[in-house]
């Protein structure tokens, strides 16, 4: 997540422990059932995914729909406690 520690910092831990829950929940709506989602730490995720086309073109193709979705459903507000806070993450494929 872009800015995390930003967050974390200026409205405190309590709030910056909501988004990464409520992140966590997002990206399991993005993940088919055999996917993985985990948090590997801080402000870091994984979405591991499971059975991708044999021919790489088609399993690149696959994830960068996966990453779009990811980027649209964390692009949308969340809201902590009485806040409506946005934020952006940048993925690696």
């Amino acid at each position: 997540l872009d800015n995390f520690k930003d967050l974390n910092d200026t409205l405190g831990h309590e709030i910056g422990d909501d988004l990464l829950r409520q992140v966590g929940e997002r990206l399991e709506q993005c993940a088919r059932r055999s996917d993985t989602v985990a948090r590997l730490g801080g402000d870091e995720f994984v979405l591991l995914l499971d059975g991708l086309n044999s021919d790489s073109a088609q399993a690149a193709d696959e994830a960068q729909r996966v990453a779009r979705t990811v980027l649209r459903m964390l692009g949308q507000a969340f809201t902590l406690g009485e806040r409506t806070h946005h934020t952006s993450c940048s993925i690696g494929i």
